[in-house]
């Protein structure tokens, strides 16, 4: 045995040994969903880091042999695609999961998608060996199944929490140890299959991966799910919304036009370099333009901090400010008290944070000024 033997091998042993222990350590705290989870994420991120990576070394080595040192450039512009919309199509699956399919669903409706795709290259790897069109094909199957799977799973976890539960940072680091379980044992497996036994194995113990995910998912979420995660209107979804075609009708014929855009958009790497920046020219704006948190907002948000008055006028020390010209305006912080032009007089001087920013002979006479100005009580 070699050395990546001896790691592979203690690498499955570990593993085998501390899941059951945790599962163990933890089941009387945390509600067994987050145990299901945890194994679906752990066996699909196994199956997509898997295939990963392979990816690129199938392309050089198999694909492309034939353009000499153009094989690299090539299968590395239609890796940096297939990873751009990999990461880019999540958000279009959120907002289906949150509208249409509801979280089981769309987590369910992603990893057979997904299986497929895996499969498919594996029947790539056997059968049509430097076919394009299936290689591409296949990895438009695990874009389309990825954001399906990848933004819900996560965020069907939190469902079994409240907001305020202080178990939930727990929850999600046991999860995200899954993810990582997950990457490494792949990386390792798949890796080694596919250079020293056959490119469509490791293709294939991929997808053998996913589907573990999915009957971990399918059989015990069952009986620990309840009835969380469910279509949110399923009268909705299948009543007619754009002609005759249903919001259920509408998701699944967009899934199909996007396979071959998918599969085209692969080859085109300037193109999908363009589209992403032009997305991400219309989405930061949007995130920074946002207005500052009005005090009323600010204090509604939080019970503990609304028991508590604002001070009067348009100023409030809770509201978060956006820049220090905006602070000015709109909140009472150390930032207002250092930025603005008279920082020890206003509503900030008697705040802790403009004593200490603000000199004592400065802060001391703002304050007595304010309490001369107040009128004095009339004596009974």
């Amino acid at each position: 045995m070699n050395i990546t033997e001896y790691i592979l091998l203690f690498g499955w042993i570990f593993v085998l040994i501390w899941v059951p222990v945790v599962i163990a350590t933890n089941r009387k705290t945390h509600p067994g969903a987050l145990f299901v989870l945890f194994g679906a994420e752990m066996w699909e991120r196994f199956s997509y880091y898997g295939m990963r990576a392979l990816l690129t070394l199938y392309m050089v080595k198999v694909l492309f042999v034939d353009m000499g040192a153009a094989a690299d450039a090539r299968a590395l512009g239609i890796y940096g695609s297939y990873t751009s919309m990999v990461y880019l199509f999540p958000v279009v699956g959120g907002l289906i999961a949150d509208r249409v399919f509801g979280f089981r669903k769309a987590i369910l409706v992603g990893g057979i998608i997904m299986m497929l795709g895996h499969f498919a290259l594996a029947l790539e790897g056997m059968l049509f060996e430097g076919n394009m069109a299936l290689f591409a094909g296949s990895l438009a199957l695990i874009i389309i199944g990825n954001g399906y799977f990848k933004p819900n799973i996560s965020s069907y976890l939190g469902t079994f929490y409240t907001t305020d539960d202080p178990r939930k940072d727990g929850a999600y680091t046991i999860f995200y140890m899954g993810v990582n379980i997950g990457a490494f044992l792949s990386s390792l497996t798949c890796g080694y299959v596919g250079e020293n036994i056959g490119w469509h194995y490791g293709f294939g113990l991929a997808g053998i991966g996913m589907g573990l995910g999915l009957i971990v998912f399918w059989t015990v979420g069952k009986k620990v799910f309840g009835s969380s995660g469910l279509e949110p209107d399923p009268v909705a979804a299948r009543r007619p919304a754009l002609g005759p075609l249903s919001p259920n009708v509408l998701v699944w014929g967009g899934t199909l036009l996007m396979l071959p855009i998918c599969a085209a958009l692969l080859s085109l790497d300037q193109l999908m370099s363009t589209l992403l920046l032009i997305i991400a020219l219309g989405i930061v704006p949007t995130w920074s333009s946002r207005p500052c948190v009005s005090a009323r907002r600010a204090t509604s948000r939080s019970p503990r901090r609304s028991r508590r008055r604002p001070p009067p006028g348009p100023t409030s020390w809770r509201a978060r400010p956006c820049s220090p010209t905006a602070s000015r305006a709109t909140a009472c912080s150390w930032s207002w008290c250092s930025s603005s032009s008279t920082p020890c007089s206003g509503p900030c001087s008697s705040r802790p944070e403009a004593r200490s920013h603000c000199s004592p002979s400065a802060t001391s006479t703002a304050t007595s000024s304010a309490a001369k100005s107040r009128p004095r009580s009339s004596r009974a």
